[in-house]
């Protein structure tokens, strides 16, 4: 027999400016052990407005940057880029500096996949926490390397202009 009172309604997605959350994104990685001083590139110009949680969207994008930002080495930097297609913004943040080792990109999401040997630093829980907190927005995260020194994180994110 199911319970009514256990459902859950549909969480409330909201319209959020992804300009204003990387903003408050790239302030906070400022301030963040093991990303001081990397720099981080945002494309000028107005960015989509997209559906998503208050509470939820600014942590699961703040966990991509960190994780881009640990991966950079020495004098790399991060590239965010934005593109809509349809009913779907796409954010693209590249990591110049290492790349993922292809042995832990299959679980490179799951919590606590690998350990600080496997990249020279350690990625936390931002890679597991963003993997969990796009899909209640209808949003979805990816990871690839781009050559041998660099990462790219895609995530996908509901457009909140067709909503």
């Amino acid at each position: 027999m199911l319970e009514v009172g256990l459902l859950e309604p549909p969480p409330r997605l909201t319209p959020i400016s992804v300009r204003q959350v990387l903003r408050s994104c790239t302030e906070a990685l400022a301030r963040t052990e093991g990303c001081r001083g990397v720099e981080v590139n945002v494309p000028e110009g107005p960015l989509p407005i997209v559906a998503g949680m208050e509470s939820l969207l600014p942590k699961a994008l703040n966990a991509v940057l960190v994780c881009a930002a640990r991966l950079v080495s020495g004098v790399g930097f991060v590239e965010v880029n934005c593109r809509e297609e349809r009913s779907e913004t796409y954010l693209t943040v590249t990591s110049q500096g290492r790349s993922i080792p292809a042995q832990t990109l299959p679980n490179f999401f799951d919590l606590l996949a690998f350990s600080e040997d496997a990249v020279g630093c350690h990625l936390g829980l931002g890679p597991a926490l963003a993997a969990r907190i796009l899909p209640l927005m209808g949003g979805s995260i990816t990871a690839r390397n781009v050559g041998a020194s660099a990462a790219e994180f895609v995530v996908r994110m509901r457009s909140a202009r067709l909503q």
